[in-house]
């Protein structure tokens, strides 16, 4: 508002002798004015606050990402303490495909009535709200990804 020019540089990315580190504000000051002037510093992009929120939904994507693996090992834990071994019954390796969901649902329903069931029942049902929660966040992403903004 001024009118001074202002650009926010990297600072990890300021060229540094190995050796030479003074610290004083006048002979940092005059590093960055000969940086400068030959054009060796890296200019960033500031994120708007629009910025922000965008990242923050990535963030969150993936923060669902790694909640949807450790339910994954947790179903499995509970599985392999119970004695239910997928690989052993169908000699198939692929863990939550579309069969092994099959398998898994019709696993659930033959056992009986008891705290193993209404567990496992639950954490299922907890997979398949947080894989819906996954692919509304991909959905979101990629209409993102689309905007006229990211589109170059």
């Amino acid at each position: 508002s001024e009118g001074y020019q202002c650009e926010v540089v990297a600072p990890n990315l300021i060229p540094e002798m190995a050796g030479a580190r003074v610290k004083t504000d006048r002979k940092d000051a005059q590093k960055l004015a000969t940086y400068a002037m030959k054009d060796l510093l890296t200019i960033v992009h500031v994120p708007t606050e629009e910025d922000e929120y965008e990242r923050d939904l990535t963030r969150s994507r993936s923060f669902v990402q790694d909640q949807l693996k450790m339910l994954k090992n947790h179903i499995q834990s509970n599985l392999r303490r119970a004695g239910i071994s997928y690989k052993e019954e169908n000699e198939k390796k692929n863990y939550w495909t579309d069969d092994y969901l099959k398998w898994l649902r019709g696993k659930i329903a033959s056992l009986p009535e008891g705290a193993l069931k209404t567990n496992t029942t639950m954490l299922l049902t907890f997979f398949y709200q947080q894989k819906e929660l996954l692919q509304n966040y991909d959905f979101e992403l990629k209409k993102l990804c689309e905007s006229e903004k990211y589109s170059a």
